[in-house]
């Protein structure tokens, strides 16, 4: 079995937290993924968020199908 992949997606102000910026990690095992511990940091910019991402991640933009809230990803 691989070593699972982890995202960190950064949110511009989402429902559960509108006055933030919200980074959350996903963990992506197989063909399914989950944010198993419910882990996300809060900022109150985007450049905060930016700052709360391990500094060796890849940023990756987002699909114009994504939620709209979501900014960007960070593998």
């Amino acid at each position: 079995m691989s070593e699972p992949l982890n995202i960190w997606t950064i949110y511009d102000h989402p429902k559960d937290y509108p006055e933030h910026f919200v980074v959350r990690r996903w963990t992506v095992r197989g063909r399914g993924y989950e944010n198993e511990a419910h882990e996300c940091r809060l900022a109150d910019s985007l450049e905060e968020a930016r700052k709360l991402v391990p500094p060796d991640s890849a940023c990756v933009n987002r699909f114009p199908e994504d939620d709209p809230v979501i900014v960007e990803s960070w593998l």
